[in-house]
């Protein structure tokens, strides 16, 4: 049961993500991406974030990869391997 609610709190967000960037697509006509990059510098202070100097091909990874992919495939994993 926990389980199944972590899930859904993961794909929930994932979802939130999408239609956040929707709405404001809706308003303004530009498509605002939040990468896995973004999500790192909204919720931590490590400096690699914003200014990474080692490591430059994972940066460039994360930073093309949404992070509201990552969040419905974490949802999408707990509740397939919950068995």
């Amino acid at each position: 049961m926990v389980v199944g609610i972590v899930a859904l709190v993961f794909w929930l967000a994932g979802f939130a993500v999408i239609a956040t960037q929707m709405w404001g697509y809706l308003q303004t006509a530009t498509w605002q991406p939040f990468s896995f990059i973004d999500a790192g510098r909204l919720f931590s202070d490590q400096l690699w974030f914003s200014q990474p100097n080692q490591w430059l091909g994972l940066y460039r990874i994360l930073d093309w990869i949404p992070v509201s992919l990552v969040l419905v495939a974490m949802g999408y994993l707990i509740v397939i391997s919950d068995d």
